[in-house]
C-alpha cells in the first residue's frame, strides 16, 4: 500500500468514531453466476448504522488524465495507467451493493450505498473528467477535515437522485452482516477439540493464518498447503462458515470419517447451509438417493472403489441439488479419480468455488498431490502455503519434522508454542505381542496414575489395522493393557464409537483414522518391523503431529535406536 493510502486510512481512523465500520483492502466473491463479473474489491468500504455503506477508491501519487487515459505519477516522475477512478468506485458500489443484497442476514428494505474517489497525494481539478463531481471526490487538501467530507459526499448522493443512494439506514442488522462479509476476524472457533477439553477452545488467528483466509476472499479456486499444526481445518471450516453466511451452499469434504463426524458435529450442526461428508459418504448418499445402491451393502475394498464411478452416474440421474461452493480438507488424501465426479457437484463447474487444503506430507494413501489436480483448478492456480505449526510443542514439532519433506523453495517450517517436554522413545521386543501389551500398560500408568494426566487425555495411535494390531481386536472388542483396557475409536461398520466413560479406559485408534485430530497427549505404539520402510517416515510424522503436549513413541527396540 503507497504512503499516500496510508494517510487517507489513518485520516479516516482518526477522524471517525464508533458507530462507524471501517474496512481496508476487502473482496467478496458473489453468490450468482453469469457473464457479468460480479465479484468485487475494494480499498475502502465506511459505514454507518444511520447513512450507509461507502465505497472509496483511492489513487496515490500525483493523478493525471491524457486524453481518455488516466495516469498515476510516482515518486521518481513514472507515469503508470491506471483504470478509471470513477469508474471502478461505481463498478465495486454497485457489486457491493448486489452481494449484500443476496447476504440471508442484509435487511429487507433498501439500503443507501455511496461512493468517493480519493487522492490522497494529489489535488483534483475538475477538468481532468466531466463526469467526475467535485462533490465525491476527497483529496490531500481535504483529509484535515476528511469526517466532515465523508459526510458531505453522503448528503451530495443522497441529493442527486442517484437510485443507489436512495435507500435508507442499514441499521444494527446490516452492519452485523457487512462486517460478516468484509471483517477481518482474528478469533475463530476451534470445530476440532477432539472432544478433550469441556468447552471448545478458541484460536487466535497467526497474521500468517490471517492473511490466508483474507487472500481467499478474492479467490475463487485456491490451494492452501500447510504442515500439520498450522490451522488448516480450522480456516477450511472458517471459510466455510463465511461462505454460508454469504447465501452460498457449501460442501464441506474431506477423506476421514472421524474428521468428517467432528466437522458435522460443530460446523455442520451450527452453521445452515453447510453439508460436512466424508467422499465416500457423498457417493453412497447420492448412489442410494439415485437407487443405484442397496440400503444395506456390503462395504469391502470393491464396493469403494466404485464409489467414485457410483457417483457420477449418480449425478447424471439426480439434477436437482448442487452446490455453490466446495472445501476440501486433507486434500492429498483424495484419489486423482475422484476429483471429476466431485468437480461435478457444483452448480457453475466453471466458475464455482474450490479451496483445497492439503499436505503433501501426510500423504498416507499415496494420492496425487493436490497441486496436480489440473481437472479442479486453473493452471496455474494462486498457492498459499502455512509454515506456522500452532498446535504442538517445538519439542514434537523438531522431531516430525525429521520424518518431513523439505521444499528448498520455502521457508522452514517453524513452532511457534513453547518448547514442552522432551518426546519420550520407549522400547518393546519385537515379535512378542503380550510384551507390547504389558510394556504398554506400565507406560500408561506412568503417564495417568504418576503424571496425573486424565485418561480421556490420551490416545493410543498405532499404523497397523484391527484385522493386524495386538492393540485392537478384530471385532471391535476392548484389548487389556493391564491396568487399562484399550477401547476402539471405530465400530465394526466404521462409525465413530463414543469417547471411554471409565477411568481405566483409554481410547485406540489408527494412524490414517486420527488425521486431522489431536489430543493433549499421544502414544505412538506399534512401531517396529511389521510398518514396511516406504511408510515409516509418513506415519511417524502424521502420528506424532497428532500430540499437541506430549508424545512418547513406543517402538520396537530394533527401530528406537534409529528413531532416537
Amino acid at each position: 500500500m503507497s504512503s499516500g493510502e496510508d494517510r487517507l486510512y489513518s485520516a479516516l481512523e482518526a477522524a471517525l468514531k464508533p458507530a462507524w465500520a471501517l474496512y481496508r483492502n476487502v473482496a467478496w466473491l458473489a453468490k450468482r453466476p453469469g457473464a457479468e463479473p460480479a465479484d468485487g474489491e475494494a480499498d475502502v468500504v465506511l459505514a454507518h448504522p444511520d447513512l450507509g455503506v461507502m465505497v472509496i477508491e483511492v489513487k496515490g501519487g500525483r493523478v493525471q488524465r491524457i486524453g481518455g487515459r488516466w495516469e498515476s505519477i510516482d515518486r521518481n516522475g513514472v507515469a503508470n495507467t491506471i483504470k478509471d477512478p470513477f469508474a471502478q468506485a461505481a463498478n465495486n458500489m454497485h457489486r457491493l451493493k448486489r452481494v449484500c443484497g443476496d447476504l440471508p442476514a442484509w435487511p429487507a428494505r433498501d439500503v443507501r450505498f455511496a461512493r468517493a474517489i480519493a487522492f490522497p497525494d494529489a489535488a483534483y481539478d475538475r477538468g481532468m473528467t466531466p463526469d467526475g463531481p467535485r462533490e465525491t471526490v476527497i483529496d490531500h487538501d481535504d483529509l484535515d477535515r476528511i469526517g466532515e467530507r465523508i459526510g458531505q459526499v453522503f448528503d451530495w448522493w443522497s441529493a442527486s437522485g442517484d437510485a443507489s443512494a436512495g435507500g435508507g439506514a442499514p441499521g444494527a442488522i446490516g452492519m452485523e452482516a457487512l462486517h460478516e462479509l468484509l471483517a477481518k476476524d482474528f478469533v475463530i472457533d476451534s470445530p476440532l477439540s477432539a472432544e478433550v477439553e469441556a468447552a471448545e477452545r478458541q484460536i487466535r488467528l497467526s497474521e500468517q493464518q490471517f492473511v490466508t483466509l483474507d487472500m481467499l476472499s478474492s479467490q475463487r479456486r485456491a490451494l492452501i498447503l500447510g504442515v500439520a499444526g498450522s490451522g488448516k481445518t480450522l480456516l477450511a471450516a472458517e471459510k466455510a462458515r463465511r461462505l454460508s453466511r454469504q447465501g452460498f451452499e457449501v460442501l464441506l469434504t474431506c477423506f476421514n470419517r472421524p474428521l468428517a463426524e467432528h466437522l458435522a458435529s460443530t460446523i455442520g450442526r451450527r452453521e445452515q447451509g453447510i453439508t460436512v461428508s466424508t467422499f465416500h459418504g457423498l457417493a453412497e448418499q447420492f448412489g442410494m438417493e439415485a437407487g443405484l445402491i442397496g440400503s444395506n451393502p456390503v462395504r469391502d475394498s470393491a464396493y469403494f472403489d466404485s464409489l467414485p464411478d457410483m457417483l457420477d452416474r449418480a449425478l447424471h440421474a439426480l439434477t436437482a441439488h448442487r452446490y455453490d461452493a466446495i472445501v476440501v480438507d486433507e486434500g492429498q488424501d483424495l484419489d486423482s479419480v475422484w476429483w471429476l465426479p466431485l468437480l461435478d457437484l457444483l452448480r457453475d463447474r466453471e466458475d464455482g468455488i474450490v479451496y483445497v487444503f492439503g499436505d503433501a506430507n501426510q500423504d498416507l494413501y499415496h494420492a496425487r498431490e493436490p497441486d496436480e489436480l489440473g481437472v479442479v483448478m486453473p493452471e496455474s492456480p494462486p498457492i498459499y502455503h502455512l509454515t506456522e505449526n500452532r498446535r504442538t510443542t517445538r519439542t514434537i514439532h523438531d522431531f516430525a519434522m525429521r520424518f518431513g519433506a523439505r521444499d528448498p523453495d520455502l521457508p522452514p517450517a517453524t513452532a511457534v508454542g513453547p518448547e514442552g517436554r522432551p518426546v519420550e522413545i520407549r522400547t518393546y521386543a519385537d515379535g512378542d505381542p503380550d510384551a507390547c501389551r504389558r510394556a504398554l500398560g506400565k507406560l500408561l500408568r506412568e503417564i495417568i496414575d504418576a503424571g496425573g494426566v486424565p485418561a480421556l487425555d490420551v490416545v493410543v495411535l498405532t499404523p497397523r489395522s484391527r484385522n493386524s494390531s495386538w492393540l485392537m481386536d478384530a471385532s471391535g472388542a476392548p484389548v487389556d493393557a493391564w491396568p487399562y483396557r484399550l477401547m476402539p475409536e471405530y465400530g465394526p461398520q466404521g462409525a465413530v464409537l463414543p469417547m471411554p466413560s471409565r477411568g481405566n479406559e483409554v481410547r485406540v485408534a489408527t494412524v490414517h483414522r486420527y488425521k486431522g485430530l489431536e489430543s493433549p497427549v499421544v502414544v505412538l505404539a506399534e512401531i517396529d518391523g511389521r510398518v514396511d520402510e516406504a511408510d515409516l517416515a509418513p506415519l511417524l510424522y502424521v502420528g506424532a503431529t497428532r500430540a499437541r503436549s506430549h508424545l512418547v513413541v513406543f517402538a520396537s527396540e530394533a527401530l528406537a535406536d534409529r528413531l532416537g
